[in-house]
């Protein structure tokens, strides 16, 4: 299956928001990574990057929250009895060249989504060259999965995104303070008709793993011309 290395672009799905405040109060917000290694024909990403941008490193969370979202979509576009359970790797780089290495998957339907992490020290050289082992042998493991997805489910991801154009997204949620759409009503709407909640991004159902489970193949050495 043809995958795609893209920089600085926007997913072709958005993904749903709500705060502990206003759980019911819904907006979209379409993820832009700073890379992303992703399927064109089902949309879903398997690999997504964050530089640090702000000294307060917030797009840490925000990339963790989108790889949730990912992960979830694509365990619903995976075959059912696959060999190998849908993950996405998150790379977040910090500011004194430390790679921050999370391995996201939900193992069962019921929405929990758990994490493994490992840092990486770029300014050593032993622990560069684990990081672009592991790099390197994500090429050959998400290959894989992406054969793995079900041809019967290419179009979910499309109808998510069609369906999503009445709600309100982030951006203007945020300039108008409070919404009048019944974005709760939509979402529903969206549920009903595509058959997918894994892409909300509820961050309590979040389980914290110290041990990848059964993945140990990370991020591939992916350059502007690799396309697998």
């Amino acid at each position: 299956m043809r995958l795609t290395f893209t920089r600085e672009l926007s997913w072709d799905f958005p993904i749903f928001i709500s705060t502990p405040t206003e759980p019911n109060n819904w907006c979209k917000f379409t993820p832009n990574s700073d890379i992303s290694v992703t399927s064109p024909g089902f949309l879903c990403p398997f690999v997504l990057c964050e530089v640090v941008s702000d000294a307060t490193e917030t797009d840490r969370w925000r990339m963790l929250i989108e790889a949730i979202a990912a992960v979830r979509a694509g365990y619903h576009i995976t075959k059912c009895g696959s060999a190998d359970d849908f993950f996405v790797v998150a790379i977040y780089i910090r500011a004194h060249l430390t790679a921050e290495r999370y391995i996201l998957v939900q193992p069962a339907s019921n929405g929990k989504v758990s994490f493994a992490q490992r840092d990486f020290d770029l300014t050593d050289s032993d622990e560069a060259v684990d990081f672009l082992r592991e790099m390197y042998n994500l090429t050959t493991k998400i290959d894989a999965l992406a054969r793995g997805l079900d041809p019967s489910k290419k179009s979910a991801l499309i109808k998510v995104a069609e369906a999503a154009r009445p709600v309100i997204s982030l951006t203007e949620q945020a300039k108008r303070k409070k919404t009048k759409t019944n974005a709760g009503s939509t979402i529903g709407s969206i549920v009903d008709c595509v058959g997918i909640h894994l892409v909300y991004c509820v961050a309590r159902k979040v389980v914290v793993s110290t041990v990848a489970q059964q993945i140990i193949w990370m991020f591939g050495h992916f350059t502007k011309n690799n396309i697998l």
